[in-house]
């Protein structure tokens, strides 16, 4: 965002996504993930069982219908995310109380009931 990009190892074309005037942390790199994910084809992860904007992203690409790979690194493990049961597999296998704090702070209500992705 702004000038410069995080992780572009590859110098890969970018665009700048504007945040509103004083957004910092999570609200701020969210903008650029939602642009993201509306951009993307599909998506590559690498979650530490603990970070809520990796989910985040998963969330996003998977509303958009967007095939995603998430690589587990506590389990070593890859997960393929398409419906709200791979997705509560995925948490599962996460810290569980950052999966508790990041279901609450992404409002995930019920996963059990297939209501946050697309089946």
């Amino acid at each position: 965002m702004k000038d410069h990009c995080r992780n572009n190892v590859g110098n890969w074309p970018t665009r700048e996504v504007a945040a509103p005037r004083g957004a910092k942390g999570f609200d701020y790199y969210s903008l650029k993930d939602r642009a993201m994910a509306e951009t993307a084809d599909y998506g590559l992860m690498l979650w530490d069982g603990k970070s809520k904007g990796t989910v985040n992203n998963v969330v996003n690409l998977s509303r958009e219908h967007k095939p995603v790979v998430v690589y587990v690194a506590p389990t070593k493990q890859f997960r393929t995310i398409k419906t709200s049961d791979d997705l509560r597999d995925l948490l599962a296998q996460g810290d569980s109380d950052s999966v508790e704090r990041i279901v609450s702070e992404l409002h995930l209500g019920d996963l059990r009931h297939g209501t946050m992705l697309p089946g």
